[in-house]
């Protein structure tokens, strides 16, 4: 048995650059321990005249196949048996994404297209919208009034779900508090009917949640928020609670849904990141608060990384922490900040928690709430953090 990487360009494999021309159809399907089997001949050109037919077994993995090949004796001797030493099969999928014109739909749209992916962003104008790239398009939908084009839906093979108003970016007013909660609830509530009442091809889930879910940390017990933890009593606690039961129905639609409760994102666009630089245009490092609240972060990065992840590996399933296994103290990431853009030029100043309070209102709370949360369950499905601590996601950060 030898095992080959192939990707999947239209009509044609490529194995290590080469072009070869397929032959060929799926003959049946059959399930086989929980995966989906594929048994196949592929009548391939291996750079050789000859057309060889090759019996395989494919597992499939959503976006990662697997295949045997069995190698008959007969192959031609000048088939270039290098080009069949490889791993996985890589096939190109269709993915809609909501809320991909955010920080993060941008940072995942980016990486998907530079793994060939095609790309569907749902969007309130589509026509405002100019197609730069032929593997993006645009299609309509409109949370308020519960409609999407059900054409984008059928097209898709996975959904990752980001919608949702910004948390940060107005005080939270009672009409805020509701916007931001029905942004995220009401647009699951419309992807779930949508896939219940139309017959599709969407395969796999992804939503979006946040480490909102946890209250805070209790200093008197060295403990880590695990994903098995309840959801907190206050305003960003049971707004994710409802966020993921909203989209939670899909599972029972034969989806694999995957919920990535994401830490403080950590990039230069936006996000936290701009916020906590800006008094250090002038100087000061402003530690918020005692300083000693522990913030669980991710790298944006690591974050796009986790979607794709989640995409490629079938594995996942249910929910996951999506933060940096070492988190760090405000106070720590303030003036690590601050030696990596000022060097030694800058002030470190408290701003009293009271201060916070009158200027930010209830929001003051998460700015001033610790909360340590793991990532081991993420870690023990085998993903890896690019950034792990916070020097090297700040260089990284800071030297763009």
């Amino acid at each position: 048995m030898l095992f080959i990487r192939i990707e999947i360009r239209r009509h044609a494999f490529y194995l290590n650059g080469a072009k070869i021309t397929i032959r060929g159809a799926i003959s049946h399907f059959v399930k086989n321990e929980g995966n989906t089997m594929i048994f196949m001949y592929l009548a391939v050109l291996l750079l050789s005249p000859s057309l060889v037919s090759l019996p395989c077994t494919a597992t499939i993995l959503f976006s990662t196949v697997k295949v045997s090949l069995q190698i008959p004796e007969h192959m031609p001797g000048e088939v270039d048996q290098k080009l069949l030493n490889f791993t996985a099969m890589n096939v190109h999928k269709t993915v809609l994404i909501t809320g991909g014109t955010g920080l993060i739909g941008q940072a995942i749209t980016k990486a998907l297209l530079e793994k060939n992916y095609s790309i569907i962003i749902l969007t309130r104008d589509p026509s405002k919208h100019t197609v730069t790239n032929e593997n993006i398009s645009y299609a309509k939908w409109d949370v308020k009034s519960q409609f999407i084009d059900v054409d984008a839906i059928k097209k898709s093979d996975c959904i990752i779900h980001l919608a949702g108003a910004n948390v940060g970016d107005k005080r939270w007013t009672q009409k805020r508090k509701k916007e931001i909660a029905d942004s995220r609830v009401k647009s699951g509530e419309l992807l779930v009917k949508v896939l219940s009442e139309n017959s599709n091809t969407v395969k796999t889930v992804i939503s979006a949640s946040a480490i909102g879910w946890y209250g805070p940390d209790k200093f008197s017990v060295d403990k880590e928020f695990t994903e098995s933890d309840a959801a907190y009593s206050d305003f960003l606690g049971q707004t994710c609670a409802q966020w993921e039961r909203s989209i939670e129905p899909v599972a029972q639609l034969n989806k694999r849904l995957v919920k990535l409760r994401t830490g403080i994102v950590l990039a230069n666009e936006a996000g936290a990141l701009p916020g906590f630089k800006l008094p250090l245009r002038f100087g000061i490092a402003a530690i918020l608060g005692s300083g000693r609240q522990v913030i669980s972060w991710i790298h944006i990065d690591d974050l796009v990384r986790a979607y794709i992840y989640a995409i490629e590996n079938e594995s996942l399933k249910g929910t996951y922490n999506v933060v940096a296994p070492f988190p760090v103290t405000n106070k720590q990431l303030t003036l690590g900040l601050a030696k990596a853009v000022n060097k030694s030029f800058f002030i470190p100043i408290q701003v009293p928690s009271f201060a916070l309070k009158v200027v930010l209102g209830e929001m003051s709370i998460e700015v001033l709430k610790s909360a340590t949360v793991s990532c081991k369950k993420l870690q023990a499905e085998r993903f890896t953090f690019l950034y792990p601590h916070i020097d090297a996601a700040i260089r990284q950060l800071t030297t763009k």
